[in-house]
């Protein structure tokens, strides 16, 4: 059984990756060998499927791609393909590459904070982003920032206005009910850098201990106003986010490869709980490992991948884990996870972490760094932040007062839908509006 579905996951990713490289084929090719006569090295980061059929797409005699970088510590020192070793973050700083091309864009942001952290130059390529979005390699070799959108009428302002909206809402509701929060990741950055939304960020996240984080599902639905929505996950949904959102009724920013799903697809600001972790980094990295598994699982579960093709059986194979994921029950998967998150709530209570954020340096805080948490200016509003954000900011993106280049500001989504004053027409029809 086990061969059977590793086989099923290496053809599944040939077939739905490949057609996705292969689309965009002559200009990758055209733009690799541009930087090969410049005499630049290229390395790709990101050694799982999607890395895998890239090079057997794209370059598998070796041509062009000299090293492949990841995590997983398992991988370290194996062949990607016969041409390509993989090698660890830290000899990629020593191999220093001219390009890093980062496969998974929902990575992108928190691979270039960390090599920028680390203090790599180099050029970062979002390859997702470059392919949806037919960006032109020339523009690339130009050093040209190449900020596209899929919908016409994407408008930044608008949409921080809505998510302004839902942070009053949010905070109005903590504040009734003695609820601490803090603004978190990006939206902490922003606070304390820009006193309001960092000026290229269409999302707002915050956070809240586990406790708190509770307390706040139980009494949110009966208290927030008419015009916004609170979705977490549940059996009789599809939503597949272990944390929680709060949305804007009446508005539609619909993500490509969740647009079928019956959720609500609204702007909407994350809720993340913040879990008790280990200070042992051992114990604190196979607790975040056991939690990323139940959580790929679940997604597996209830996302499948959009494929165009009619074929079944190509559908079969690019989605089987879809449809083997469905002989296991939710809530099985759901009770793992949950005590997973909660192994070490009565036993130490020093650290916390979020573990169920995207990034994947394992971040972890003093519990005397986020607490008491502090108001400070937020677009002309007092909002609470970590009582450390200093260190807490520093533990995120390292030298986070320093923006980033112009170029890499835009954000990474392919949209099929955006509105400020109308629901999704399948929101409509799932939730009656």
């Amino acid at each position: 059984m086990g061969k059977i579905k590793k086989w099923l996951k290496t053809k599944g990713a040939i077939l739905e990756y490949g057609d996705f490289y292969n689309s965009y084929r002559e200009e990758t090719i055209y733009l690799l060998k541009q930087f090969y006569k410049r005499g630049w090295k290229v390395a790709i980061w990101g050694a799982g499927l999607k890395g895998t059929a890239f090079l057997n797409c794209i370059d598998s005699k070796g041509e062009y791609i000299k090293a492949v970088v990841d995590m997983n510590k398992e991988l370290l020192g194996k062949y990607l393909t016969k041409h390509h070793k993989i090698i660890s973050f830290e000899e990629v700083l020593e191999f220093n590459p001219d390009v890093i091309v980062i496969m998974n864009s929902a990575h992108y942001a928190d691979n270039y904070a960390l090599l920028r952290e680390k203090g790599y130059l180099g050029e970062l390529i979002d390859l997702d982003y470059m392919i949806e979005n037919k960006v032109d390699p020339d523009a690339i070799l130009e050093g040209k920032s190449f900020i596209i959108k899929n919908v016409e009428n994407y408008d930044l302002n608008k949409i921080q206005v809505q998510i302004l909206d839902i942070l009053k809402e949010i905070d109005r509701i903590c504040k009734l009910h003695n609820i601490t929060y803090f603004l978190s990741a990006g939206t902490a950055l922003g606070a304390m850098r820009h006193q309001g939304f960092v000026p290229w960020d269409d999302d707002a996240d915050i956070g809240m201990l586990r406790e708190d984080f509770e307390r706040f599902r139980k009494i949110v639905e009966n208290e927030l106003g008419e015009n916004f929505y609170y979705q977490r996950m549940k059996r009789s949904n599809d939503f597949y986010r272990p944390f929680d959102q709060v949305g804007k009724k009446n508005t539609s920013f619909v993500l490509y490869n969740v647009k079928d799903l019956r959720i609500r697809h609204g702007i909407h600001v994350d809720v993340f709980p913040f879990d008790v972790v280990s200070a042992d980094e051992k114990r604190r990295e196979e607790h975040v490992r056991e939690v990323q598994d139940y959580r790929t699982k679940i997604f597996q579960k209830r996302v499948p991948h959009v494929v165009a093709t009619k074929n079944i059986y190509r559908k079969f194979v690019i989605n089987h884990e879809y449809y083997l994921k469905k002989f296991i029950p939710y809530h099985y998967l759901n009770n793992k996870m949950k005590r997973a998150l909660n192994r070490y709530t009565l036993t130490e209570d020093v650290y916390v972490a979020d573990l169920l954020t995207h990034y994947k340096k394992i971040m972890y805080f003093k519990k005397s760094d986020l607490f008491p948490v502090k108001y400070v200016e937020f677009e002309n509003i007092q909002l609470p932040v970590p009582n450390n954000c200093d260190s807490y900011l520093k533990m995120m993106y390292g030298d986070y007062m320093t923006p980033p280049p112009e170029g890499k500001r835009n954000q990474r989504h392919r949209l099929v839908e955006l509105s400020y004053d109308k629901a999704y027409d399948k929101d409509k029809n799932f939730f009656k509006e």
